[in-house]
C-alpha cells in the first residue's frame, strides 16, 4: 500500500484544452493540407505581368495577426513543462511562428493561383506547344537544396533541370567556352528546352514545370533554324 506524504504539495493537473482550442489547430492542419494541394496543383511558372509582389505583401501582414493568435492560444493551453513559464514561452514561440508561416503560405499560394487564374482567362490566352527556347548559362548548386539550373532569356529566374540533362548539355557545351568546370558555363545557345508556353496580354507562363522544374528528356540540341518564339514574348516587370 502507498502513503502519500502529507508535507508533499498535490501537482495540479495540466488543463485540458477546450474544444475552440481543438478545433481552431484542426483547422490549421487543413488549411496546411489545402496550401500544399494548391501548390501541388501549380506546375506552370510565371513570367512578366503578374501580382507577385501584393501576394507576398499580404501574406507577410497577415502572419503578424495569425502568430500572435497561436501565440495566445499556446500560451494559455499549452506548456512544455508543468507549471513552467520558461516552457510556456518556449511552447507559445513555436505555436506562433508555425500558425503564422503556415496562414502566410496559404495566403500566398490561395492568392496566387486567384491572380494566374485572372491573369490567364480562356478566352484571352493563347498556347504555344513545342517552343525551342536556347539556354544561355547553366550553373549547379551543392549541399542543401542542391540542384542544376539553367537560365532561358529572358526568364527573370532560373530553371532546374535533371541530372541527366545537365550532363549531356555540359558535354555539348561551346566550342569556345573554355570553362571546364561543369558547376557553371556557357551553353550559347548550343542547347534548347523544350516547352509549351501560354501567354495572355503582358503575363506569361510555361506549363509542365514541377516542383522539381523541367522533367527529364525537356533538354536537347538547338535545331538549326530556330525562331525563338520564347524570347520575343513580353516581359513586363509587376
Amino acid at each position: 500500500m502507498t502513503f502519500l506524504d502529507p508535507d508533499t504539495p498535490e501537482q495540479p493537473l495540466l488543463p485540458k484544452p477546450p474544444a475552440a482550442l481543438l478545433v481552431f489547430f484542426g483547422a490549421l492542419l487543413v488549411l496546411g493540407a489545402i496550401t500544399v494541394l494548391v501548390s501541388l496543383a501549380d506546375n506552370a511558372t510565371y513570367f512578366g505581368h503578374s501580382h507577385e509582389g501584393l501576394i507576398w505583401s499580404a501574406a507577410v501582414f497577415v502572419w503578424f495577426p495569425a502568430a500572435w493568435v497561436c501565440a495566445h492560444s499556446a500560451w494559455t493551453y499549452v506548456t512544455f513543462r508543468r507549471n513552467s513559464r520558461f516552457g510556456r514561452v518556449i511552447g507559445a514561440g513555436y505555436a506562433g511562428i508555425f500558425g503564422g508561416f503556415l496562414v502566410a503560405m496559404m495566403v500566398h499560394a490561395i492568392g496566387s493561383r486567384i491572380d494566374h487564374a485572372v491573369l490567364f482567362p480562356a478566352a484571352a490566352t493563347r498556347t504555344y506547344a513545342q517552343v525551342e527556347a536556347p539556354i544561355s548559362d547553366a550553373y549547379a548548386t551543392h549541399g542543401k537544396g542542391a540542384g542544376k539550373f539553367v537560365w532561358l532569356p529572358p526568364l527573370p529566374d532560373p530553371l532546374q533541370v535533371t541530372n541527366g540533362d545537365y550532363a549531356a548539355m555540359f558535354a555539348r557545351r561551346r566550342a569556345s567556352d573554355p570553362a571546364a568546370d561543369a558547376d557553371q558555363f556557357r551553353v550559347g545557345g548550343t542547347t534548347c528546352a523544350l516547352v509549351t508556353v501560354q501567354v495572355s496580354g503582358d503575363a506569361g507562363r510555361i506549363l509542365h514545370v514541377g516542383p522539381w522544374g523541367l522533367p527529364g528528356g525537356t533538354l536537347h540540341p538547338c535545331p538549326a533554324r530556330n525562331d525563338d518564339l520564347f524570347a520575343r514574348l513580353p516581359v513586363l516587370p509587376d
